[in-house]
């Protein structure tokens, strides 16, 4: 569908809609400096909901910016026929481009965008230009976060990179993976926690061999897949069974003399 565009107008403020579109949820000090000094230089795009409201498509981080300052206006072009879908693309279009844009915010509209459209990943991916393993990363981000992760991330004005995000959110909680997200774990060292936490639930030959300096023990599960802690769990239980056994290989034990008939 083709979008008309009219003449830019200075809307009021309070007339202008967000709905569920991507927001900044930290202070953009920078950005209300300059709207303060030398107001609105490029004007955000809404659509017209025709009850006196409009919709923003495009200009979130200014709009908030404006609304903090207490501006009563702001430059605005109208766009007429826009629909949810398309209106979301092209929050995403513009978005992913900025530089300044969060990991998190970033994940949230892809997230959003595949959930209302049902396009696959590789339509996603062709759409804005990035491998499909990026998108692939992104959705984790937003799908495997808790709430509360997200939150935290949120107040973060320098999040961990994407990758990482991404490996932090297939990982089980506990220390690693708040190092991850707090950022003090840098990606190699993430992905090497990673490795560690599934262990070797990748791996489809279950027959484990674990060698020490005197000798090499084989586990062999019967099922494709197995964690680092149920191998320990195995291991362990194999050394119980032999302390049972006692010495290995066992005393022969002396065959019975037959009684000579007399």
């Amino acid at each position: 569908m083709t979008t008309r565009e009219t003449s830019v107008l200075n809307l009021p403020v309070s007339s202008i809609l967000e709905g569920s579109n991507v927001r900044r949820t930290v202070s953009d000090a920078g950005l209300m400096s300059s709207i303060r000094d030398v107001g609105v230089l490029s004007p955000i795009l809404v659509s017209d909901t025709g009850n006196g409201e409009y919709m923003l498509v495009c200009g979130a981080r200014r709009l908030m910016a404006a609304r903090r300052i207490g501006a009563k206006t702001i430059p605005a072009v109208v766009m007429e026929g826009v629909e949810e879908s398309e209106r979301l693309w092209l929050q995403i279009s513009e978005n992913i481009q900025r530089e300044d844009l969060l990991p998190l915010e970033k994940a949230e509209a892809i997230r959003r965008y595949k959930v209302m459209t049902g396009e696959s990943t590789q339509q996603i991916a062709n759409r804005l230009g990035i491998g499909k393993a990026a998108v692939n990363e992104f959705l984790a981000i937003s799908q495997g976060l808790t709430g509360e992760e997200k939150a935290a991330l949120a107040e973060m004005t320098e999040q961990p990179s994407v990758s990482t995000l991404a490996i932090a959110s297939r990982t089980k909680p506990g220390e690693a993976r708040k190092a991850m997200l707090s950022g003090e774990m840098p990606v190699d060292q993430a992905r090497r926690a990673r490795r560690q936490d599934i262990g070797l639930g990748r791996l489809r030959n279950f027959s484990v061999l674990v060698r020490t300096r005197a000798a090499a023990v084989s586990v062999r599960f019967a099922k494709r897949r197995a964690t680092k802690s149920e191998t320990v769990s195995a291991l362990a239980e194999a050394r119980d069974a032999v302390r049972r056994i006692g010495d290995w290989p066992p005393k022969p034990t002396p065959p019975e003399r037959r009684k000579r008939r007399r």
